[in-house]
């Protein structure tokens, strides 16, 4: 229970901390001694705990953290509280924006459904009950908002057909690069005829009704493209390594049908695969260390960014294949540059002949090429200009109401 309100005028406060958003941004402010708060519902979320970066990290800045029981009783401290700037991400963004007042300063980081789909759900399309009632108070209360913070397509695009395109401000997402560059290397195949690991991390949500639709069917057609055009030396020297995560539900193709998917192949051309479940941080980070890697990624909706696993992947400097952008596209050459060096693909075929090009590729043309792509990705996605960025505007906002 919180027995004093600890918020002062001022104050950066985040509501959630999914994709570890919240925490990191909070760390950010702390380290420069600017006053902020993390409110979180509960602990050990993959992808969305301080731990999840580096064990001892949630105690290390446990006093700014607030969560449990905490969690409720720090919003309803949220609602007395005056001239605070309120931070939000993924399905709390509607416990902030049910305890807003005109009294504070209200923002989102959208990462995806909680703006572009979660606001129009309808009880046919909410994978669960929580989607509709957040439909509710987001509409009842989005006129509160006074900042969106993204460069994702489908958020930019609702924000417009929800009349916030005023509340609009490009913003390209961080990657935890200290954390990751910390990681310990992880050989999962250690066997010298390995020559090239396709390495499968995305969630296989595979129901194009959803926005969490991933295209996983597009992965295992593109793989059996590469096993029919390539050489019996290729395959044997090939290495498939799939992460068993996703969602479940309603939808009518998951991880686990593209498992069996997978498996079949395996079967059917004596393809080397192995299947892991869902990764920490640290496991995920450390085999991205391997140079033999390529990332496939996801091929889902046309975001027009690119999304945190294909983000960390570059940071390691390894190639990325995805669907979730094109680098021809104009928004995409705006935020990264008109040399990115992200792999686009949007069908099998596509996939299959970057697969086959990188397979191709001798070790001293991989080293050149992950070198491009890490220092590349260590200017678009550093953590400190994307949290320097937010206060900056937050200050010449204030300074603009204040003349």
């Amino acid at each position: 229970m919180v027995r004093h309100n600890p918020f002062r005028p001022g104050d950066i406060v985040y509501v959630g901390n999914q994709d570890n958003l919240g925490f990191s941004f909070i760390q950010y402010c702390t380290d420069r001694n600017i006053p902020a708060w993390l409110l979180i519902s509960k602990r050990g979320i993959n992808r969305s705990d301080p731990d999840f970066y580096s064990p001892g990290l949630f105690d290390k800045y446990a006093s700014r953290i607030m969560k449990g029981k905490q969690f409720v009783d720090s919003l309803q401290l949220l609602y007395k509280s005056r001239g605070l700037h309120i931070f939000s991400t993924g399905i709390e963004i509607m416990h902030m924006l049910q305890y807003s007042t005109p009294y504070n300063s209200y923002y989102i980081i959208p990462t995806g459904s909680d703006l572009s789909n979660w606001p129009f759900v309808q009880p046919s399309t909410a994978l669960i009950k929580n989607y509709l009632l957040y439909k509710d108070i987001f509409f009842d209360r989005m006129a509160m908002i006074t900042r969106i913070y993204t460069s994702q397509l489908d958020c930019l695009y609702a924000a417009r057909a929800l009349g916030l395109h005023n509340k609009l401000k490009s913003w390209v997402y961080p990657s935890p690069i200290s954390y990751i560059d910390s990681a310990p290397g992880i050989k999962v195949a250690a066997s010298r005829d390995i020559k090239t690991i396709f390495f499968l991390p995305s969630r296989k949500n595979g129901d194009s009704r959803y926005t969490s639709d991933k295209g996983p069917q597009l992965i295992i057609n593109a793989i059996e493209k590469f096993a029919l055009d390539s050489s019996e030396d290729t395959l044997n020297s090939s290495f498939f390594l799939n992460v068993c995560n996703g969602n479940t539900g309603k939808l009518t193709y998951t991880f686990h049908n593209f498992q069996s998917d997978l498996d079949l192949l395996k079967e059917k051309y004596s393809l080397n695969v192995l299947h892991l479940r869902n990764l920490s941080a640290i496991e995920y980070w450390g085999i991205l260390r391997d140079p033999r890697i390529i990332v496939i990624d996801q091929f889902g909706q046309f975001h027009g960014h690119m999304g945190g696993i294909g983000r960390e992947a570059c940071v390691s400097g390894r190639p990325v294949v995805t669907g979730c952008l094109d680098t021809n596209d104009r928004s995409t050459r705006l935020l990264y540059g008109s040399q990115s060096p992200i792999l686009t693909a949007f069908s099998g075929t596509e996939i299959c002949n970057h697969m086959k090009w990188f397979s191709e590729l001798t070790p001293h043309k991989r080293k050149v090429l992950s070198k491009r792509i890490r220092e590349w990705a260590l200017n678009i996605f550093n953590p400190d200009r994307a949290f320097k960025s937010i206060l900056d505007d937050i200050r010449n906002s204030e300074s603009f109401s204040a003349s």
